[in-house]
């Protein structure tokens, strides 16, 4: 058999040494990973390699040392195996290659979860996803494209998966009304449900696991409570600062987990919340409402409603991203139209996180509008550049500075059909307040300002 495959793969990674330092692949077959390896070496490429897998423990130790945060080293290739998809940070990386498709969500999460981290040192991080041709595509690609459907309508994925993988099965794909259906197929179907019940295993791991730290009867105790809490609140006494938030879902949006840790990082992956929450719940002990608790409650739900952008998933911040700079490009060039020029300002406004008749713009839901907007012009560079890089986004400002224009009726209707939200502190379902016993306030202080 030719190896025509790896070499391209390794030509693949070799070409992103142009725009990142550090750069991690993965495969869940260990030949695969040690043959790019002998390639490499034998050709004498300009980067270096390193194979990591489990029984690896040297070159593993090399590894984050190498890809930690802060690390200056560059040229460097971590070729690892799932058993550095779990449990280690490796945030200086920028780009991870996919050498294969993750069988499950699970292991697709936490390959970018490596470097896709709360403390990265990047504005972005690139994930390359691999595009085979139809002889070597398999069925189970398809299955971990309609799992991570479903899963983002369930409890909203962090999992973005590239446009061009989702184009085929597009014409697979089912309206949100349909999802009951489908959700009840995979649940029957073992094989497909597992894709699902991966994306729960964490939580469902802090009752059930080896390692609880909830204990079943307790959970069962309060499963059974039917009565109508507007909101549950609990204060604990522990060894660092801290808030977990549980938020409502709505008809369109999923319940969401919030955790914000001592340092004032925000993140709503569940995958890191629930190692969060193993770190500072163990050892904290219930408390009393209090001044400091109370200071830090209202802290946290300002910094969610401050950062609620930054907590989108990362197509719709680069949607955020074209509007804002379409926005600012049409505000120059209308000048001498009065009624557009009302329109773009109303626009650059909204652009701004603020709160409208108390409430808050909805950028998810609006984002979506202007991505199905943006769709079709989208799907039309890629046909003229197919043979060429694929397109995203953020080629498209280019596009509409230099071949389209969107009418001031378009833009018009964007901005009339903004939908909006309550604010965070309407929407907590239950939180959790841990109080550090030595409160650094100044840390609160100096990011938001204490009122």
């Amino acid at each position: 058999m030719s190896n025509a495959r790896e070499v391209t793969k390794l030509k693949q990674i070799s070409s992103l040494f142009k725009k990142h330092d550090l750069i991690l692949a993965f495969d869940s077959s260990l030949i695969t990973l040690y043959y790019l390896d002998a390639i490499a070496k034998f050709e004498e490429r300009t980067y270096i390699t390193h194979v990591v897998t489990g029984g690896n423990h040297k070159s593993k130790s090399k590894v984050i040392k190498i890809f930690e945060l802060g690390s200056k080293e560059k040229k460097h290739v971590a070729l690892c195996s799932d058993a550095m998809s779990e449990g280690v940070n490796l945030q200086q990386a920028s780009a991870i290659v996919l050498l294969d498709m993750p069988s499950v969500l699970r292991i697709a999460e936490q390959r970018i979860g490596r470097l896709d981290r709360m403390d990265s040192p990047h504005d972005e991080i690139k994930a390359y996803w691999p595009k085979d041709s139809q002889e070597f595509s398999l069925k189970a690609d398809k299955r971990l494209i309609r799992v991570s459907f479903i899963a983002d309508y369930l409890i909203g994925s962090n999992l973005e998966l590239p446009d061009e993988l989702v184009d085929q099965v597009e014409e697979e794909t089912i309206q949100a009304e349909e999802f009951i259906k489908e959700f009840e197929e995979f649940r029957n179907q073992d094989e497909n449900w597992d894709g699902i019940n991966d994306s729960f295993e964490p939580i469902r791991n802090l009752i059930y696991g080896s390692d609880p730290i909830i204990d079943e009867s307790t959970f069962n105790y309060y499963k059974k409570i039917d009565e109508t809490v507007n909101c549950k609140v609990s204060i604990l006494e522990s060894t660092q600062n801290f808030g977990f938030f549980s938020f409502r879902g709505t008809e369109s949006k999923a319940p969401k987990w919030v955790f914000i840790d001592n340092k004032n990082l925000i993140t709503s992956d569940l995958f890191e919340i629930c190692k969060e929450l193993r770190d500072v719940l163990p050892s904290s002990i219930k408390s009393d409402w209090n001044d400091d608790s109370k200071y830090l409650m209202k802290s946290y739900l300002r910094m969610i409603e401050a950062q609620e952008v930054s907590l989108l998933p990362h197509k719709k911040k680069r949607a955020l991203r074209l509007l804002e700079k379409l926005v600012s490009f049409y505000k120059k060039n209308s000048l001498e139209d009065k009624e557009r020029l009302e329109v773009v300002n109303a626009l650059e406004k909204r652009l701004s996180p603020n709160i409208f008749d108390n409430q808050i713009i909805d950028y998810s839901l609006w984002l979506d509008q202007f991505i199905i907007m943006i769709q079709p012009d989208l799907n039309d560079l890629r046909e003229r550049s197919r043979y060429n890089n694929p397109k995203d986004i953020s080629d498209l400002l280019r596009f509409y500075k230099k071949e389209k224009v969107f009418s001031t009726e378009q833009l018009k209707k964007l901005l009339l059909n903004i939908p909006y939200i309550s604010k965070p502190s309407e929407r907590v379902a239950a939180c959790i307040i841990g109080v550090g016993k030595s409160q650094n306030e100044d840390l609160v202080d100096k990011q938001l300002g204490a009122k």
